[in-house]
């Protein structure tokens, strides 16, 4: 529920309507964000009353939360910027990039491999990014012109980046 609230958000900042004086895209995507925030620690407050869960009480809890927390917070500012920079639909395409990368960082940290209909899933999602940067002709010189498009066009850098955030908290 909350990521179509997200998505619908971001295309009405993105087509301009409502008062574009009063509040900002970013104003708007993040209380987005603020708002799915609310929702997931009063479910947690709700499990923690209920003794369902309880309080972590180490360091080696609150250590990694606070800074994947920070992080998070700073790639999603980014990537509210490529909204207002770059096309809604290149900037989306991006952020369902990130479970491609989760895999691969699990890959390469803790050795584990997808399952086949994982990996063709993932394979369809990366083909389908690759096939919405793709301008042009198909031509052996230009197959390579989305991946370049990552570094020439900022917007489209800025969503590369900001879809970084699942992959490096595991």
């Amino acid at each position: 529920c909350s990521a179509v609230w997200n998505t619908l958000s971001a295309k009405f900042v993105c087509d301009g309507k409502g008062d574009v004086e009063s509040c900002s895209s970013t104003f708007v995507l993040c209380g987005n964000y603020l708002t799915s925030a609310a929702y997931l620690g009063i479910t947690w407050l709700i499990l923690f009353y209920f003794h369902v869960v309880r309080m972590p009480c180490s360091w080696h809890f609150y250590l990694p939360f606070i800074f994947t927390a920070v992080l998070n917070i700073i790639l999603n500012l980014l990537r509210f910027k490529a909204y207002s920079i770059a096309p809604f639909a290149v900037v989306s395409a991006f952020t369902a990039i990130s479970p491609a990368l989760s895999i691969l960082a699990s890959w390469l940290l803790v050795r584990q491999v997808p399952h086949w209909g994982a990996a063709i899933g993932i394979f369809l999602i990366v083909i389908s990014v690759y096939l919405i940067n793709f301008t042009g002709k198909w031509t052996l010189k230009r197959i390579g012109s989305p991946l370049f498009k990552i570094w020439s066009d900022v917007g489209v850098r800025y969503a590369f980046f900001a879809s970084l955030p699942p992959a490096i908290s595991i």
